[in-house]
């Protein structure tokens, strides 16, 4: 099955559109098994002309407790009539209620032609049943999203005003297919 091409939705809170970025995940180096947590990497790259501040993932971006939002949607290869969603699909179930303190170390900018990886807050897919599998990864900075959860520290006014002051945007990265083997 080929890929898809990319499907990048971009979007400003004045309807202006964010140009220019690229969200790409790569597999794991070894193979993938069934029932486990392989870890895929993420990264964005700037392919605009202009400078975009955004937030690297944390605990609870997983949820939508906290920008970005980032998700994984898993769909059977020999399916391709269903689709992936819009948005990023979240976890579901088994938060305990408590978050990492939001840090000014997770903003950054990227300027033109720069990349930067999004770390171990990406989550990762899970694959329950070996296969082959369409994989794409979300990556949706909401400024103005709320805050949730119980953090060790409440943010000061300077981390909430360089979160409120990044870039909006929705990324989806390209679709990739897996193989799944079974485990063992």
């Amino acid at each position: 099955m080929r890929s898809r091409p990319l499907l990048a939705l971009f979007w400003m809170a004045t309807s202006a559109i964010a140009a220019g970025l690229e969200l790409r995940i790569t597999p794991p180096a070894g193979p993938i098994l069934a029932g486990g947590f392989p870890q895929f990497a993420a990264e964005i790259e700037n392919t605009g002309s202009g400078a975009v501040s955004l937030i690297l993932p944390g605990d609870g971006s997983e949820s939508k407790w906290r920008t970005p939002v980032v998700g994984w949607s898993i769909l059977p290869a020999d399916r391709p009539e269903l689709a992936h969603p819009a948005e990023p699909p979240l976890l579901r179930g088994g938060r305990c209620g408590n978050v990492n303190s939001l840090q000014l170390s997770e903003v950054f900018t990227l300027k033109p032609g720069e990349k930067r990886a999004l770390g171990d807050w990406i989550g990762q897919p899970r694959f329950d049943r070996p296969g082959r599998y369409r994989v794409v990864f979300y990556y949706q900075n909401l400024p103005e999203l709320r805050f949730r959860g119980l953090a060790a520290e409440a943010p000061s006014a300077r981390i909430v005003r360089e979160f409120r002051a990044s870039t909006p945007c929705l990324l989806r990265s390209r679709e990739m297919v897996v193989e799944v083997r079974p485990p063992g």
